[in-house]
């Protein structure tokens, strides 16, 4: 096939389906395409491309889209979500919906009718529990040959037993020649109709429960947003949506959020509010706000230095040096706060003595002259050593009440965590 031809063929599935067809899978145009030019009596697919590109025949066209379909599906596949709408989607719904009664469910990728009957079963085994209530189940194809399959409700050995239990083969289907047909009791509860996932859902009306699997995967991300946002605008505040394995809304849509007790389970964002990812931010945002009031950075704390003043010779006029509290830094409007609330460092002197004269405000190690004069820097980690042979009375190591100061002045905290 000419490259101009499979971009062709691509373009056109694009537009009439939302199929997005790589060059990987150009193999799936050869298997699926050549049975409708045989049909057609063309001698293959450059002869069936051919007469596409003349345009006049949409039969033909929409022949073309059908064939390129995927039409996998089987009973109950993947069981899990199954026994979760059983027993917690139903119920859940059951208890929404008491005033009215009324339940309305969509199968948007109906297929061969396999999804839409094992809903129904379920519905049907509830029993007791759903009399009087009004279960509507809608099943949707692109397909009319897919269609007439699901409404005809017959199926072959080998798809009743793939994923099929016994007892609802026994149950709700009876033996047709080589073939099981659906029971009229199960079949009458599907109704089914063409429908393009491209076009205006509103026609279909609102739906509680949306089954929408193994389908979104076939459509770019521009396709996979418009499609969920346009059914979110059917569904209530608590609808849900459940999607194939293989798909999900992250990154793609914020209409809905996943249920985190059921994989493939999807709701309704914040009772159907638009944009439930801003909210969450916005919320996260406040959080880390008031971390970050409560608080303070380590940088901007304020230190207070302890100088102490020349050691004089002993003797009974002796006094004690006293403490002399060097000028504090600004504040930063954080740590001002903080300081507002809580008492950082009161350091009470020993006795009352004038100040030093040769005491200064407190400079950064890196900017601090050699001292002139001998001056004792108390730390609260060691002693000051006393001068040799000198005994100062009343000296030691003061206490604080602040955080100990490191080499820069500034006092060492430990961070709080941040918060998860």
């Amino acid at each position: 096939m000419r490259p101009e031809d499979f971009d062709y063929i691509c373009r056109m599935l694009r537009d009439r389906s939302g199929l997005v067809l790589n060059q990987d899978k150009g193999y799936l145009l050869e298997s699926r395409l050549t049975p409708v030019a045989q049909r057609h009596g063309l001698a293959g697919l450059d002869a069936l491309i051919a007469k596409l590109r003349a345009g006049g025949d949409d039969a033909l066209s929409v022949e073309v889209t059908e064939a390129m379909t995927t039409n996998e599906s089987f009973f109950f596949r993947d069981e899990h979500i199954f026994t979760g709408f059983r027993d917690s989607i139903l119920p859940r719904m059951m208890e929404a919906r008491a005033a009215h009664r009324h339940i309305r469910i969509w199968c948007a990728a109906a297929s061969s009718g396999q999804e839409p009957y094992t809903l129904a079963m379920i519905l049907k085994d509830a029993g007791a529990k759903l009399d009087g209530w009004k279960c509507e189940i809608i099943g949707t194809d692109i397909s009319n040959q897919i269609l007439k399959r699901a409404s005809d409700g017959l199926y072959s050995q080998f798809e009743v037993q793939r994923g099929l239990p016994v007892q609802l083969l026994v149950k709700y289907f009876e033996k047709d020649d080589q073939m099981w047909r659906i029971a009229p009791e199960i079949k009458s509860m599907v109704h089914y109709r063409k429908f393009n996932l491209l076009e205006n859902m509103s026609i279909l009306g609102s739906f509680d429960i949306v089954f929408c699997r193994n389908v979104l995967i076939y459509f770019d991300q521009v396709a996979k947003g418009d499609i969920l946002g346009r059914i979110a605008q059917l569904m209530p505040a608590d609808g849900i949506l459940i999607l194939g394995g293989a798909e999900s809304v992250v990154g793609i849509s914020d209409q809905f959020i996943p249920d985190p007790d059921q994989r493939g389970v999807y709701c309704k964002s914040n009772a159907g509010q638009s944009a439930p990812v801003a909210t969450y931010t916005t919320k996260l945002a406040a959080t880390s706000a008031n971390l970050a009031q409560a608080t303070p950075p380590q940088s901007p704390v304020t230190a207070v230095t302890l100088t102490a003043a020349p050691a004089s010779a002993p003797g009974p006029a002796a006094a004690a040096p006293a403490p002399v509290i060097s000028a504090p830094r600004p504040a930063a409007p954080a740590t001002a706060a903080l300081a507002a609330s809580t008492p950082t460092a009161a350091v009470k002197p020993a006795a009352p003595a004038p100040m030093t004269p040769a005491a200064a405000p407190s400079v950064p190690a890196a900017a601090k002259p050699a001292p002139t004069t001998p001056a004792t820097t108390v730390s609260p980690l060691a002693k000051p050593p006393a001068p040799a042979g000198t005994s100062v009375p009343g000296t030691g190591p003061a206490k604080p009440s602040a955080a100990p100061a490191d080499d820069s002045g500034q006092a060492n905290r430990q961070p709080q965590g941040a918060r998860n």
